[in-house]
């Protein structure tokens, strides 16, 4: 069955009064303002867009069920995701990937000046307005004024339906009457509405380049709109996604659109899942002026004391366990007690680039039940981060590693597809566009200045190493693991920090089986000194381990070897990135620090 990659404009004529809320107000004395992208366009929210096309897409299902299955209904919108306690009961694995792609839509002819409104309670008893029920409303275009929203909607259909459902999605839009908030009071009328099919091409893997690509290769990565990946949640009902991009995403955009292909990338004989197992994709970490990584992390072991003119730094790496850091007779302050002013001083004074990071674009969403009304308990905001930089795209830096693919040519096919590009980045959906600017050269592990044997590492991104099953102090499970990931290397000194990976994550991956245990990781910027009787052989391995990240440990008790089925941080994934080149130059960092 040929799929093919489909691109529908849709536009969505809304007549003044009409209400799409954000979080900001446009102007003070407003209780409720509209929602704007970045260039100060309103919007209607993607979300907002694909609530409203599944409900019409329902109901024009019940009128002639031959139209659709629920299967494709299902491909096309997707499931939502189970409670974690449902899903852990059904063995359900993941909420299906929806076919359809929204993009928020934006009104390019909205006046430029703003307005506002009012909305009442009448008290009945008095007939004046009710305490406190005054509410001021802004408003995008004066009443009667007709505002066009436009934007696209990505598609992935079998090519036989693609006519029927760009029919079917048109004519469920056109029935939709009234969209975003404040409906029963007559906002948001919709006095037009399309959708238009406007290019579609066939999905097959390409042809194999005429030379073989080059092995390693960085990448400068941009996206078509503000991405939301690798989501921390800060409250109960508040998720914040990361700025550095780890490799998995891009891997799982590379399989699904392999999938899309026609290629079964987890059948165990399959050649190209084999190939995407072994290839390794780097976290994307965004790029600064002179397109190289930027926001590195600081080493843990970094030590800072604040004097009268200034902030003086230092390196803990040779103060013993049971000692307190001094910078001359002032107590040092570690990483995790440092001002936000202190992290820029400390980046500076290591060399790093300067950078500012990612703008956070904050979302609230609520669920919409039967009837297109809001769900109660379900409100939830989102934070994205913006793919812009200043009045341009902003680039993140990705290294792509195939080494250790013995297939070349499932290689060659594997970079071919990620460099035309993936859809489908993070929750936003956006696209990725990747531009090859240099091969990809590791730095080489280097001693710690003035000895031969000793080596100070860095972890650059996330990695699992620990095993939350094994107990005892943390000391000797790093121990454990240095011995067996560098054997002959002794572990000197280390300071790390670890976070727990469970809730959804972990209970979709079962590493013990049906028994749930959240992942223990070590965070970036946790730095481990080690020594060896032979130098030259521990820079070797070391210089290993900086190509294809720390190794996993064996779990204890683990169901099976630990791999991407499994477990989400393997090194392939750009987990467990290393430099080992830490306190190799003559500097006086670790100089200033004494143990009291």
């Amino acid at each position: 069955m040929t799929m093919e990659r489909v691109t529908f404009n849709i536009s969505i004529k809304v007549r003044s009064p009409f209400l799409f809320q954000g979080l900001a107000n446009a102007l003070m004395g407003i209780d409720a303002a509209q929602l704007r992208d970045e260039g100060g366009l309103p919007v209607i929210p993607a979300d907002q867009v694909r609530g409203v096309l599944r409900e019409a897409m329902e109901d024009v299902r019940k009128a002639d069920p031959t139209l659709t299955s629920a299967k494709e209904f299902s491909d096309l919108f997707g499931n939502k995701s189970p409670e974690v306690e449902a899903e852990a009961a059904s063995g359900h694995d993941r909420p299906l990937r929806s076919d359809l792609i929204f993009a928020d839509l934006a009104a390019v002819d909205a006046p430029k000046d703003a307005r506002e409104t009012t909305r009442i309670e009448i008290d009945l008893e008095t007939g004046a307005v009710k305490t406190g029920h005054l509410q001021i409303i802004e408003l995008v275009a004066p009443f009667g004024r007709d505002v066009t929203f436009t934007g696209q909607l990505i598609a992935f259909l079998p090519a036989q339906r693609v006519a029927v459902l760009a029919a079917a999605l048109d004519a469920a839009l056109k029935s939709v009457s009234s969209i975003g908030a404040f409906k029963t009071a007559g906002f948001g009328e919709i006095v037009w509405a399309e959708v238009k099919l406007t290019e579609r091409t066939a999905l097959a893997l390409p042809k194999p380049p005429a030379r073989p690509l080059p092995v390693r290769q960085t990448y400068l990565v941009t996206f078509d709109r503000p991405i939301l990946v690798d989501a921390t949640w800060i409250a109960e009902n508040a998720m914040e996604g990361a700025a550095i991009i780890p490799g998995a995403v891009f891997k799982g955009a590379l399989a699904a659109q392999l999938a899309r292909c026609g290629e079964d990338t987890e059948a165990e004989a399959a050649v190209l899942g084999q190939a995407l197992a072994a290839l390794r994709i780097s976290h994307a970490v965004p790029a600064d002026d002179s397109g190289e990584p930027a926001m590195r992390p600081v080493p843990l072991s970094m030590v800072a004391v604040k004097t009268d003119k200034a902030y003086q730094f230092g390196d803990a790496m040779a103060v013993p366990y049971d000692k307190g850091a001094m910078i001359g007779k002032a107590a040092a302050v570690f990483l995790t007690d440092w001002k936000d002013e202190v992290f820029p001083l400390a980046a500076k004074r290591l060399g790093f680039t300067g950078y500012d990071e990612p703008r956070r674009l904050p979302r609230t969403h609520t669920a919409i039940g039967d009837g297109g009304i809001a769900e109660d308990e379900k409100l939830f905001t989102t934070i994205a981060r913006s793919e812009r930089h200043g009045t341009g795209k902003r680039s993140w830096v990705v290294r792509v590693d195939g080494e250790d693919i013995a297939d070349t040519g499932a290689r060659d096919t594997l970079l071919a597809v990620l460099s035309a590009g993936l859809d489908g980045i993070g929750k936003t959906g956006a696209r990725a566009t990747f531009q090859a600017c240099a091969q990809w050269e590791e730095a080489k592990a280097k001693p710690v200045h003035g000895t031969q044997d000793q080596f100070a590492i860095v972890l650059q991104t996330t990695a699992l190493m620990l095993d939350p099953k094994l107990g005892g102090e943390v000391k000797a499970q790093y121990e454990a693991y240095f011995e067996k990931a560098c054997p002959g290397a002794t572990l000197v000194n280390f300071f790390a920090s670890q976070r727990l990976a469970g809730r959804y994550l972990a209970t979709r991956r079962r590493v013990y089986g049906t028994t749930y245990y959240p992942f223990v990781l070590t965070e970036p910027g946790s730095a481990f000194l080690l020594r060896a009787k032979d130098g030259k052989a521990l820079a070797k391995q070391l210089d290993k381990l900086i190509r294809t990240g720390l190794p996993l440990p064996k779990l204890t008790d683990a169901a099976g070897t630990l791999d991407w089925r499994n477990c989400p941080f393997v090194p392939q994934n750009g987990f467990g990135e290393i430099r080992a080149d830490y306190m190799s130059a003559p500097n006086d960092l670790w100089k200033a620090v004494k143990g009291a």
